[in-house]
């Protein structure tokens, strides 16, 4: 359901359900967080106490954006969301927080491009059970019908640590209050070498911990014989320790393969993938006998 909302979301059209054939009543709440984008997602967040995190939101490129989606569990009051609607039909523009209401931190390295957040109310839904959405966006163009001022075009989001708070009210005037936190960040793992053979050179792996830290990073190898097989852990080769480095402004962290003496099975493809908080990469080096 949390997808289907997603794809409603990204339509950007007002095609989908009317919600409620029976209008939910009662004190709002959000009933699920996601970021999406084009060719993205969504990614889900989870709820802890109040607050709804999510990890793993690889930053935006140009015509790739990020939107966060907030959905209620009822249908809301547009005029506490947004200053104007945005008309996607006509490309009028609007979505200006209303009042306010919108309070958002970044922190990180990486400063966004000029722009400003918008927040949309979105009433419609995909099914007749599930509520209205407010999506946030950061955007250096308002939204309109123009492609690239579309949000998940649009939408960016560096490699920082976002919070989103503010209170917005239901249809009913009742407060619905949001906080979202969504670490945005990325790991790139590369190595020195695509091959070795068995006794043979090492090569070292590098990963740019992009809003990751050092500290916070593991890596794993593994390997699959000529058969596709599982190689067990003790023959798969080994990993030295791992060593710090920075390549502004984002830390590394560089380990050393040293491939196994021997094969049991021809040729081994071996995968060394870094980890943290969410996010991972990984390379494949194959050991081939000379």
């Amino acid at each position: 359901m949390k997808k289907i909302i997603a794809l409603a979301v990204l339509g950007l059209a007002v095609v989908a359900c009317d919600p409620f054939k029976d209008e939910a009543g009662g004190t709002p709440v959000i009933t699920n967080v996601t970021v999406t984008g084009r060719g993205y997602g969504p990614i889900e967040a989870v709820p802890s106490g109040a607050t709804w995190a999510v990890e793993a939101s690889t930053p935006s490129t140009a015509g790739f954006g990020r939107i966060i989606v907030v959905t209620a569990n009822q249908l809301l009051d547009p005029t506490s969301i947004e200053q104007a609607p945005w008309d996607v039909n006509t490309g009028e523009t609007g979505c200006d927080p209303a009042n306010g209401w919108l309070a958002v931190t970044v922190t990180g390295p990486v400063a966004l491009p000029a722009g400003q957040w918008y927040t949309c109310y979105y009433p419609s839904s995909p099914s007749e059970t599930v509520g209205a959405s407010v999506f946030i966006y950061y955007s250096a163009t308002p939204p309109g019908t123009a492609v690239g001022a579309q949000p998940i075009r649009a939408g960016t989001m560096v490699a920082a640590d976002f919070t989103f708070t503010g209170t917005v009210k239901a249809k009913s005037g009742a407060d619905l209050p949001i906080s979202v936190t969504a670490s945005v960040g990325r790991i790139t793992a590369e190595a020195t070498a695509e091959t070795t053979t068995p006794g043979g050179a090492t090569v070292g792996v590098t990963a740019l911990l992009e809003n990751r830290t050092f500290a916070e990073t593991t890596w794993t190898v593994a390997a699959v014989d000529a058969d596709g097989e599982d190689v067990p852990e003790a023959n798969a080769g080994t990993l030295s320790a791992a060593t710090a480095g920075t390549v502004a402004p984002w830390p590394t962290s560089t380990v050393t393969y040293t491939p196994p003496a021997t094969l049991t099975n021809g040729p081994y493809t071996v995968t060394i993938e870094a980890t943290g908080r969410g996010l991972s990469s990984s390379v494949e080096i194959e050991v081939a006998a000379p």
